[in-house]
Order: structure tokens, then C-alpha cells, then sequence
């Protein structure tokens, strides 16, 4: 599943995204959540209640995770997750 055209339009490249799922974590606490593939990546956004998200990266050889406190809305944690992993890439 690709990001939509409204999506892409954000004025940042989230063309290279790829989304494998969308709904509800199944944690049990129900928060909006995605998986994604971002430069060859698998990412898991997670957004919490108080605004704040999680990005969870799994790249096969490590894995890390990174709170992002300023985000409010799954597409803002989506850029900042993909900015994030840029930054691990020295992309």
C-alpha cells in the first residue's frame, strides 16, 4: 500500500514509503499505529495519547527505537521517523 497523493504533498518526499499495515496497536491500549518500510527498513510508528510517538526500526542486522515528543498526528510522526532514519543512514 502506497501513502496517497494528499499524503505525499505534505512538502516532504515520503514517496520511497512503503505502508504494510494501519489501524489500532494490538497492545491492547488501541493507539493508532502503522508499519512501514522506509529505505529498505522495517519501521513501526505507534502514537500515544499524549501526543508523543514511538518509532521502532528494525533493520534485520540491529534494531532501535526513538521518541519523538513533539509530534501530534500519525503523518508528523511519519516524517520524523523517516528524518530519523536518514539521520542513522548519514543520508
Amino acid at each position: 500500500m502506497q501513502l496517497s497523493s494528499k499524503e505525499i504533498s505534505s512538502g516532504n518526499d515520503l514517496s520511497d514509503i512503503e505502508v504494510l499495515r494501519r489501524g489500532l496497536s494490538d497492545e491492547g491500549c488501541g493507539c493508532p499505529e502503522e508499519e512501514l518500510v522506509i529505505l529498505n527498513t522495517h519501521v513501526t510508528i505507534h502514537l500515544e495519547p499524549d501526543g508523543s510517538g514511538h518509532a521502532f526500526y528494525d533493520s534485520g542486522d540491529w534494531q532501535e527505537e526513538e521518541l519523538f515528543a513533539d509530534v501530534t498526528t500519525i503523518p508528523e510522526l511519519r516524517i520524523a521517523a523517516k528524518k530519523h532514519l536518514e539521520k542513522l543512514y548519514g543520508i
